[in-house]
């Protein structure tokens, strides 16, 4: 038991290790070695890596765009419980890029990304309410703008105020 835990440990730091060797060699945009780190901290399921590796498939940075690879990547990483995985696979279900537009999917995947407190999703999770134009939607909406407000989106602010002094609450 002991052995096992100790490996495990030893694992973490390790593929730990990776994905913020990742971001700095990201940064001094040097894509190659960002992508290998990446790609190894990925694997042993760090959700961020597989944001970031997804990313770099969707804006095309050291590697060929490819949407669908991302959408993979980024189905990975929201399984993993990263914000911003769940964060781009809503957007990619909501534009219905490498896969049919699905807007309750979408709205699913922004409000995990919220409850894993990712302030812009929860703005958009909330215009998903404000758009069904009932009580019950501008009291869940004005909901997701608050907490949007609270984690520092200021988008989220704005639309609270909104629907505050529109009387609709």
């Amino acid at each position: 038991m002991k052995k096992t835990l100790l490996l495990f440990v030893v694992a973490l730091c390790a593929f730990g290790g990776d994905f913020e060797d990742g971001l700095e060699a990201y940064t001094k945009a040097d894509f190659k070695t960002a992508f290998d780190k990446f790609s190894i901290a990925c694997e042993a399921n760090n959700g961020d890596a597989c944001t970031k590796l997804g990313s770099m498939y969707y804006f095309s940075r050291g590697v060929k765009a490819d949407k669908q690879k991302a959408f993979e990547l980024f189905t990975k990483a929201c399984d993993a419980n990263s914000k911003d995985g769940c964060s781009s696979l809503g957007g990619m279900y909501k534009k219905g890029e490498s896969v049919s537009a699905d807007a309750q999917k979408a709205q699913e995947l922004f409000e995990k990304a919220c409850e894993l407190k990712e302030g812009y999703s929860c703005s958009v999770a909330g215009s998903y309410y404000l758009e069904k134009q009932t009580p019950e939607g501008f009291k869940k909406a004005k909901e997701f703008f608050d907490k949007s407000c609270s984690l520092g989106d200021k988008m989220g602010c704005q639309f609270a105020g909104d629907l505050r002094r529109s009387k609709r609450l």
